[in-house]
């Protein structure tokens, strides 16, 4: 059976579709700056340098919390575990919630003005290295400043992949 589709040049929509295939791990980024808090769920997480302990974001310069991220200059990575569906939902905005509503329901903790998520896989505060504008999205290069690594109840990370939050099911 040809399963071949007819090649075009792609649209935003294609892209998206395209992207929605990748299977990616979730996380949320948190944010605070003169008494405001926000974030957002991000599945574009990449370790860039481990010499240096950079990694890489991509970031909408169009969210509610982006404007946060450019003036703290400092941020929180929480990755998420497959029990935290409802933190990833929050932090994306379903239902509307928004800023401060997003830490809702979950344990939190401040380090040196960062909140990072007590039962998260992995939690890292960061500072700002640089942000880069690419397209419609910036990237943003953050130096881990502290990591914090907990033995939660659920050590399976949550992964994204075709619109849906799911498992990650290893091949034997």
């Amino acid at each position: 059976m040809d399963r071949r589709v007819n090649s075009v040049e792609p649209s935003a929509d294609d892209f998206r579709q395209a992207f929605r295939q990748t299977l990616g791990g979730v996380s949320v980024i948190t944010v605070a700056h003169q008494g405001q808090r926000s974030g957002l769920t991000i599945t574009s997480l990449v370790s860039l340098s481990p010499s240096s302990q950079e990694l890489l974001l991509s970031v909408n310069p169009t969210s509610s919390s982006f404007p946060l991220l450019q003036s703290a200059r400092q941020f929180g990575v929480n990755v998420l575990n497959l029990n935290q569906v409802a933190v990833a939902q929050r932090f994306s905005g379903v239902g509307g919630c928004k800023a401060e509503a997003r830490y809702a329901d979950a344990l939190w903790s401040c380090y040196d003005g960062v909140w990072l998520l007590d039962d998260a896989l992995v939690a890292m505060r960061c500072q700002v290295n640089d942000i880069l504008h690419r397209g419609d999205h910036a990237l943003v290069i953050g130096q881990i400043q502290q990591l914090h690594s907990v033995m939660p109840a659920c050590d399976e990370p949550l992964g994204y992949g075709q619109a849906q939050y799911g498992r990650f099911i290893p091949s034997r």
